[in-house]
């Protein structure tokens, strides 16, 4: 077989058409047909390598879900669904980055894909496994991230917000996992599953596993959806991206790309509306804010986006300093409370 850098070398040139098509959203086809064809020439090039990993050597890649990463609550609930359901392998899908080795950056990557992983498990107040030694993770997600994130707080613990699974300490308690649903023991012992690409592709190839993981969600259960931020996110990098006269009807169909299709339409023009108002400019701090709140938030809240698009209307800078209690007003004084 060919080396890894002359079989990248051949496939280069059209993953980033691909990649370019995809964000200019020039590509013909629907995501599907997208997705079976960049995979297609990954396959011809025999990148993918399959591999039985630990979930203690394996992180999240910085780009996934819109470059949020995950939501420590929503590893917290699908862990709950792994102890309901138990473990079904043909459920399981997970597609990973080796740790770049080879090639100029290829250091300095790995070691920020790490600074990354540390970060975030840092802003999630303890609803995320502990991350004591980063120089082992060698393997970022850009698919499976949640369940990956379930199954590290099962066995390395973790802040537990579900009594179903909690210890008497009040982290997560791998023993009451394994007794309900015994089917986890042998892929959590000896390694799940993992579909690996090289690391210096996607250095090669920037956004090349932003695809993938949009993707791959496309099709996915309710469990991995995009959350409202995730979509926040979205909209404010294709702006970002677009320049000062972006088209924002070009902008919202972009957005819906892996999130719904044309039926998340709607949603998007009125998150738009909100992005445009609150984000907080091109480096979108005050989102930024609001996704490090999210990560530590105990209680997951389901954010409406016409609720989002009526603050985005809203003239808070002259609001009554007390409102009525309703679902929009509790929505109202919470991003009064941080975006103020």
């Amino acid at each position: 077989m060919a080396s890894l850098m002359t079989r990248m070398e051949k496939s280069v040139p059209l993953l980033q058409e691909l990649v370019q098509q995809h964000n200019d959203g020039t590509y013909s086809g629907g995501l599907e047909a997208f997705n079976a064809e960049i995979e297609g020439v990954l396959e011809q090039h025999s990148l993918f390598s399959d591999e039985y990993l630990q979930v203690d050597q394996v992180g999240v890649h910085p780009d996934n879900r819109e470059k949020t990463m995950l939501v420590p609550m929503d590893s917290q609930d699908l862990l709950l669904k792994f102890f309901e359901n138990g473990y079904n392998p043909k459920k399981w899908e997970a597609l990973a980055l080796k740790i770049p080795s080879i090639g100029f950056g290829a250091q300095e990557a790995g070691q920020e894909w790490r600074r990354k992983n540390v970060e975030l498990v840092e802003g999630s107040d303890g609803l995320l496994a502990p991350m004591n030694s980063p120089e082992l993770i060698d393997r970022f997600t850009g698919r499976g991230s949640h369940g990956t994130g379930s199954l590290r707080l099962a066995k390395l613990g973790g802040k537990c917000v579900h009594p179903e699974l909690q210890g008497p300490d009040g982290q997560v308690s791998l023993n009451k996992l394994l007794e309900k649903q015994p089917s986890w023991r042998t892929p959590i012992e000896k390694g799940l599953l993992y579909r690996c690409l090289p690391g210096e592709l996607e250095l090669a190839v920037p956004g090349l596993l932003a695809c993938l993981s949009r993707g791959g969600n496309a099709s996915h259960d309710v469990y991995r959806q995009q959350t409202v931020l995730q979509s926040c996110n979205r909209l404010h990098l294709l702006c970002v991206t677009a320049g000062s006269d972006f088209d924002e009807d070009w902008v919202c169909a972009q957005a819906c790309v892996g999130n719904g299709g044309n039926a998340f339409l709607p949603k998007a023009r009125h998150l738009l509306e909100f992005v445009k108002a609150w984000a907080g400019g091109k480096s979108a701090h005050l989102l930024k804010d609001l996704e490090m709140y999210e990560r530590s938030c105990p209680n997951k809240r389901k954010l409406m986006a016409a609720d989002l698009h009526g603050l985005a209307t809203a003239d808070l800078l002259h609001a009554p300093k007390y409102v009525g209690v309703s679902w929009f007003s509790y929505i109202y004084m919470f991003y009064l409370r941080f975006l103020s």
